[in-house]
């Protein structure tokens, strides 16, 4: 066999067996508990981290129960994705997860639980937002 003969299918055997063979599990794996983050002053918004503060590795199949200390159940969350886990200067780079890169598997009065459903690796940033005290949370048919 001839030398580009011989490296053409050493590649193509290359290109054939890696990354089809890998199985990676994201199921089964207890919950991380997070107790740290922010919550501001008037105990309605909580933050894992700033955005330009350090944001929690987040693997594969990783499972995060985040303790928010609102006090009460958020009425809304965001999870942000990033590569990096700073977001500074020209490695500021999040969005907004999509799909099963963060599930969100339950929301309480104490914890947001969520899944990295994918055999991806992130850095995360989950914010949550409760009602002040005292707001009427249903309009009513009055």
């Amino acid at each position: 066999m001839s030398l580009p003969r011989a490296f053409f299918a050493a590649a193509m055997l290359l290109g054939a067996t890696s990354g089809c063979g890998s199985n990676c599990e994201v199921s089964g794996s207890d919950p991380v508990s997070y107790q740290e983050g922010t919550v501001d002053s008037t105990a309605t918004v909580y933050e894992t981290s700033p955005w330009y503060g350090r944001w929690l590795y987040f693997p594969a199949g990783r499972r995060y129960r985040l303790y928010h200390h609102l006090g009460k159940a958020p009425c809304c969350y965001d999870t942000y994705l990033a590569f990096h886990e700073y977001q500074t200067g020209d490695n500021f780079q999040a969005a907004e997860s999509a799909g099963n890169q963060a599930i969100v598997e339950g929301v309480s009065d104490e914890f947001i639980q969520i899944h990295n459903d994918t055999c991806a690796e992130f850095y995360l940033r989950v914010t949550a937002t409760a009602a002040p005290a005292g707001a009427i949370s249903d309009a009513g048919t009055d």
